[in-house]
């Protein structure tokens, strides 16, 4: 059960050392600057929902900027960086 529990951390230790794990996490932060500046501004909740929400008009606008376009700028810098 030990070398389970060891493997298992190992393996998490790993994946949070990712160099795509970095690369998207910063990728997602460049492409969400203005939402991480409404959340992190001062207001109420109501307020920063209703900015939020007229940055992204639609549900395919929250995938694109918050998991595509991440996603392709970290692979992107992974693959082109080295």
């Amino acid at each position: 059960m030990d070398d389970l529990i060891n493997a298992f951390k190992a393996q998490m230790y790993e994946k949070a050392r990712s160099p795509f794990l970095t690369a998207f996490l910063f990728s997602w932060s460049s492409w969400n600057l203005k939402t991480l500046i409404v959340i992190f501004s001062n207001g109420d909740a109501k307020s920063k929902l209703e900015l939020i929400n007229q940055l992204y008009p639609s549900m395919v606008f929250y995938g694109a900027q918050w998991v595509l376009y991440p996603s392709i700028s970290a692979g992107l810098f992974i693959l082109i960086y080295p």
